[in-house]
């Protein structure tokens, strides 16, 4: 595309080639609108986008739906954090003794609980007891006992498809889901943006045309002027001169009140609070407009369509918030098995005699008669899990609305990738109709104003052909608009306004005001 190659009558275009990487989807500080440059220096089209994307509110939201998932997923992966406790306690027994005298009973324990992926829970523990009184001659006597306990879930809960499991999976892909939408976010962001800066240039175009017609209704009136002092022609042209200016600077108001209007929507589509900026800036870049060979080059419908299927951000986001649901469904459809659990433990017990501390250590490894061992099997019993099957029937309708919503997506992207396409080739072919059109009405208007002067045509007819010219270069302008129009809704259509290679998100100009290629988007 080559924008603004046919400025016409009203300024030229220039075009920007900077390139804005954006790391790690687009977390990067960006300098914010200073009012006096902005006023001064004109604003861009990628620098009005880069800021959008940085302070948009929609953008900023979303950045905190991904902090949120990503805490979610820590939650989650929690359950199999090891838990452990250390106890220790003092209790002392008045005249319990068979002396009569008081009982001290010193005790310690050290438990660890840590459950795995399996369902599985694994539990060692270590005891500590010592009991002593105050009578002499008597030595404190000191129990341990180590051991370690497995709880293995024979039905509810057993297997990769346990609740627990099935919510830290189901997490992880949640988190995905969102980072795509995070994407999907940044490329609407763009769109918005850059739709409201084609706006304002239109606004500004507008307003320059307008000021145009105005001039030119200033020199029709001086020109009436002359000719009517010369007796030439009747004072009642000159009125109807002055009242074609007067309609003029009507009209012109009217545009620069659109201008405001516009000024003020990009603004607030790139974050910024339009008080701030009480001074328009100039937009620097113009639209861009097709290559006289267009449309060779663009590529076809299947081409775009599957360019599409493979791109779209927010596709994949559905997909893998699809996928989220099915994973955690599986959980709940876990938990409506019975509750049965098989307990295994295996330990030892050892005693020693003492006063001094390492003898209440040494009942760990001392006087050891040998292992023990223990099983028992338990069955929780729930009058008719009523609650595990509500559970159950609401993520199997929340995993259903995802798919009908996922599928509603896929069926809009190909249509949306025709429409699209089909704007272009009708903007493309409305702006050679207007072109032509307009210069057409150029040539007019300059011959109609020479025959005026010369006295060979009257007020009427000037009047006429400077209508006819101001129309035909508003279409024009509108076509212009609506070309770059056509590129946004075809890139956005095609998923290629933005390009993620490696978990990072680009952005040129070209994404912006150039028809997306084959090679473009996601291997």
């Amino acid at each position: 595309m080559q924008p603004g190659k046919h400025s016409g009558r009203y300024g030229s275009a220039r075009k920007h080639s900077r390139a804005l990487w954006l790391a790690a989807a687009l977390f990067l500080p960006a300098v914010p609108l200073q009012a006096q440059d902005a006023a001064e220096q004109g604003i861009s089209l990628l620098g009005s986008v880069r800021t959008g994307l940085t302070y948009a509110p929609a953008v900023q939201s979303e950045r905190r739906e991904v902090l949120k998932s990503e805490a979610s997923l820590t939650e989650a992966r929690s359950t199999y954090d090891p838990s452990l406790t250390l106890s220790s306690g003092y209790r002392k027994d008045a005249g319990l003794a068979e002396s009569g005298s008081n009982r001290h009973t010193l005790s310690s324990s050290l438990a660890l609980s840590q459950r795995l992926p399996s369902g599985i829970t694994l539990a060692p523990t270590l005891s500590l007891v010592r009991r002593s009184t105050n009578l002499e001659g008597t030595t404190a006597e000191t129990e341990g006992s180590a051991g370690m306990s497995i709880v293995v879930p024979l039905s509810r809960g057993l297997g990769s498809r346990n609740l627990s499991r099935a919510t830290r999976n189901a997490a992880r892909q949640s988190l995905e889901a969102e980072q795509e939408q995070l994407v999907a976010t940044l490329a609407t962001s763009a769109y918005r943006t850059a739709s409201a800066y084609w706006d304002y240039v239109y606004a500004c175009s507008q307003l320059d045309l307008a000021h145009l017609l105005t001039q030119s209704a200033r020199h029709q009136l001086n020109a009436t002027r002359v000719l009517a002092e010369a007796d030439q022609i009747a004072r009642l042209m000159v009125e109807q001169a002055d009242a074609y200016l007067q309609q003029s600077r009507a009209s012109e108001l009217s545009a620069a009140l659109a201008l405001e209007e516009r000024w003020h929507a990009l603004l607030l589509a790139m974050g910024q609070d339009p008080a701030d900026y009480p001074v328009p800036a100039k937009p620097s870049d113009d639209f861009p407009v097709p290559e006289n060979d267009f449309p060779a080059g663009l590529p076809s419908l299947e081409t775009l369509r599957r360019a599409a299927l493979r791109n779209r951000s927010d596709l994949r986001s559905e997909a893998l918030a699809t996928a989220a649901a099915a994973t955690t469904l599986e959980g709940y459809r876990n938990e409506q098995k019975p509750d049965v659990s098989l307990t295994l433990w295996g330990g030892y017990g050892g005693t020693s005699a003492g006063d001094e501390v390492g003898d209440y250590f040494t009942a760990l490894n001392h006087n050891i008669p040998g292992t023990s061992l223990s099983a028992s099997l338990s069955w929780a019993i729930e009058g008719g899990n009523r609650a595990n099957q509500a559970a159950f029937q609401t993520r199997l309708a929340m995993l259903e609305q995802r798919r009908i919503e996922e599928a509603a997506l896929q069926r809009s992207v190909g249509s949306g990738v025709a429409t699209a396409l089909s704007s272009v080739r009708n903007a493309a072919a409305l702006y050679r109709l207007n072109l032509v059109s307009a210069e057409a009405y150029g040539r007019l208007k300059e011959g109609e104003m020479k025959k005026f002067r010369m006295g060979l045509s009257d007020i009427f007819n000037l009047q006429t052909a400077s209508n006819n010219l101001a129309s035909a270069d508003l279409q024009l302008l509108a076509a212009k608009k609506a070309f770059a129009q056509a590129i946004l809704d075809l890139r956005m259509a095609t998923g290629s306004l933005v390009e993620v290679t490696d978990g990072s998100v680009r952005l040129t100009s070209a994404n912006l005001v150039s028809l997306p290629t084959e090679e473009e988007g996601r291997p």
